[in-house]
Parts: C-alpha cells; structure tokens; sequence
C-alpha cells in the first residue's frame, strides 16, 4: 500500500512493573509537560487520558508530520489495547461471544499532537478489532502544503478506511469507504484507490476503482495481515471535495 509523508514510526510495548522497586515514602516532583520530550509527554498524556494502568500492555505509535499551515511538525499517535480486550472478556465471561465478533469493540484509538501547542488531543475511538492495530497513511490531498492522513481499521474479515484532515487543530473526517470485505466468500469486494486534481475544489479527488489483493490470504481473516491491492477494472465512483460542506460528494452517473 501507498505511504506518503510517513516520517517516524516510533512503537512502544509497555509492561508491568514501571516503576521498580522505590521507596513507598519517596515522591518525585512531576516534570512539568513543556520539558518532557514528545515520546514521553505522548505516553503520560495517552494512559492518563485512556486510564492504562501501569500492568497493561499496549501499543502505540507515532507518526510525524506537519499537518497544519503553521509550519510545525506534529503528530499522529496510534494506540491499539488487545490485552485490555482480552482481559475484559475474561472478566465478563464473554470470551465466546467476543471470538465470535472478532473482538470488536472500543480498543482501537488515535490522538493529534498539536507542534504548535505541545499539547494532544482527547482520544479519537475507532471501533475495531481489537486484534488488529490502526494502519496509517499519511497523503497530500487537501492541498501540497501540508499533509492529511487515511486511517484503515479491521471488523471482523472486512476493512474499512476513514479519511481525515486536520480543521481548526481537530482531526475531521471528511470521507470513508470500504477496502476489502471477505465476510461472504462468494462475494467478496476488494477496492482499490486513486488521487486525481480536484474537480471541484482544490483539494484532490478521489478516484474508486475494483481491486485485486496480490498479497496471500491467511486462513483466519480475523487476523492481522499485511495486504496490498491492484487496480482491477474501470472507474466506479469519483468523488470531489465540496470546502463549504467539509465532505466529499459524488457526481450522479448517468
């Protein structure tokens, strides 16, 4: 799959135990936001937002860029909490029912750090499998002077893909389709996308296509893969960003 703009990867697996062995009575003063470094001021603002305590595992990433016009690197962080997931339905006793929902739920989120502020975002939920992390894509759609992204998240044996700029210092989605959908085998769907001049606006159309996947299915499609499509076939749809209503639209075929 395409990636532009992609300019840090950084993935972290946190553990128990943080901490060591301190003494009980000891209280160390807390370093104030502004002199923490991204990594860090990412990770205390993601488990004091999301409440991760300090015996969960999860994952986060995060993906830098400049996102704004302001000239100022910033930030996208994925976090996914299978553990918590799996944890939840133990708990509940709904192990079963959760396997055969592919561990959908609340598990899956991405926040925005703003360069300019230092600060992040409330925690943005996708709801996903918990199986399977967020896949991002960082593009220049809305213009070349600064970046958007697409965001690809998992249900079940299909996937779907969110598109988003960033309005006002808050992430907006601003268009979604389907990539792929093996729920029924004899009708899968499989899309394959493209970016042309914007039609309408200054921002990029974007162009839907039937697709092929090139890449080996695994037997369990509730599980995590790497996956790359082909075009395969004529044109569908061809959307156009309208500014004044912050979507996107498709013209009517005849």
């Amino acid at each position: 799959m395409k990636k532009m703009g992609l300019i840090l990867i950084y993935a972290v697996l946190l553990a128990a135990c943080k901490g060591g062995n301190q003494n009980s009575d000891e209280v160390k003063p807390k370093i104030p936001d502004e002199q923490l470094s991204l990594e860090e001021l990412v990770i205390r603002k993601v488990e004091s937002q999301l409440q991760i305590p300090a015996t969960e595992k999860y994952t986060l990433s995060i993906h830098k860029g400049q996102f704004d016009s302001d000239d100022i690197e910033d930030a996208l962080v994925l976090v996914n909490r299978k553990q918590f997931a799996l944890d939840e339905a133990v708990r509940k006793n709904r192990v079963k029912n959760q396997e055969n929902i592919g561990y959908t739920g609340n598990f899956n989120f991405f926040f925005y750090y703003d360069g300019a502020k230092n600060d992040i975002s409330r925690p943005i939920t996708i709801t996903s499998s918990a199986s399977v992390p967020l896949k991002i894509n960082i593009e220049n759609i809305q213009t070349e002077s600064y970046k958007d992204f697409t965001i690809d998240y998992r249900i079940m044996e299909s996937c779907y893909r969110n598109f988003y700029t960033i309005s006002n210092g808050v992430p907006k989605l601003v268009f979604q389709w389907g990539v792929f959908d093996y729920e029924k085998s004899d009708s899968s769907k499989v899309t394959y996308f493209e970016y042309a001049t914007g039609s309408y606006s200054l921002a990029k159309d974007i162009l839907v296509y039937p697709g092929k996947m090139i890449t080996p299915l695994p037997k369990n499609l509730n599980n995590d893969f790497d996956y790359k499509i082909e075009k395969d076939g004529d044109l569908q749809y061809l959307f156009f960003y309208n500014p004044n209503q912050g979507k996107y639209y498709t013209k009517k075929r005849d």
